[in-house]
């Protein structure tokens, strides 16, 4: 293995650097709004499955997909909030 691919290995493994932003960011802004309305579709979905889990008897299975649902929102939501005020 490279010195370079360990670099950047052991760059993805840690947080003390900064990899995918300054190259996707700035692409993806011009996108934010078609990124989102894609995603919330998915968290549609995975809220409609929670409620075909919650009519048919199981509720555990219904409040932890719901569960998902809400963080998944507070992620998508920051993630674009993200792209939005990206400055390069």
């Amino acid at each position: 293995m490279t010195e370079e691919k360990k670099q950047l290995f052991h760059d993805l493994m840690t947080l003390d650097k900064v990899v995918f932003v300054p190259k996707y960011a700035s692409k993806l802004k011009k996108y934010v709004k078609s990124i989102y309305l894609i995603l919330l579709v998915f968290l549609t979905l995975f809220a409609l499955v929670g409620l075909v889990n919650l009519f048919s008897a199981k509720i555990s299975a219904a409040l932890v997909q719901f569960i998902f649902v809400f963080v998944g929102f507070i992620v998508v939501r920051m993630f674009c909030e993200f792209l939005m005020t990206y400055e390069k």
